[in-house]
């Protein structure tokens, strides 16, 4: 009996340091702040539907995907969900990006097949929005 129990708190103990162990960062959903902040501009926007504030973003720096998505997206509104892929070993014009991958909903609420990619870089310390679009098969 008394066996029983130990090995029984032995796996539980394993089980408990293995999860500590692992990779927070290949979840969605546990990202810094900074991370945060840097897609949250384009995903808040795209909700509240500020066109022109996406615009801005668009045309400060490289972003040429972005340009090409937001007049779709004004005639055809979008809402942004859930968090559901972060990629921290993508490359986009020769710089490593971490790529966030948001579902996508029809503003009626029905699902969108597609879903939103943004692409954030790491420069002198703080995340900076590199470009974002639309992304499906």
């Amino acid at each position: 009996m008394m066996s029983g129990l130990r090995t029984s708190l032995a796996c539980f103990a394993l089980a408990i340091f293995a999860m500590s162990c692992a990779s927070d960062k290949a979840l969605p959903g546990k990202e810094t702040s900074a991370r945060q902040s840097a897609y949250a501009v384009v995903t808040n926007a795209i909700n509240r539907e500020d066109w022109n504030g996406l615009r801005r973003l668009a045309t400060a720096g490289r972003k040429a995907k972005a340009s090409e998505y937001i007049g779709y997206w004004e005639k055809n509104p979008i809402r942004v969900g859930k968090l559901v892929s972060v990629d921290e070993n993508f490359e986009l014009n020769g710089v490593p990006c971490t790529k966030y991958s948001f579902a996508l909903e029809y503003k009626d609420g029905r699902p969108h097949p597609h879903w939103l990619q943004v692409m954030v870089h790491e420069q002198d310390g703080r995340s900076v929005l590199e470009d974002f679009w639309e992304f499906g098969w």
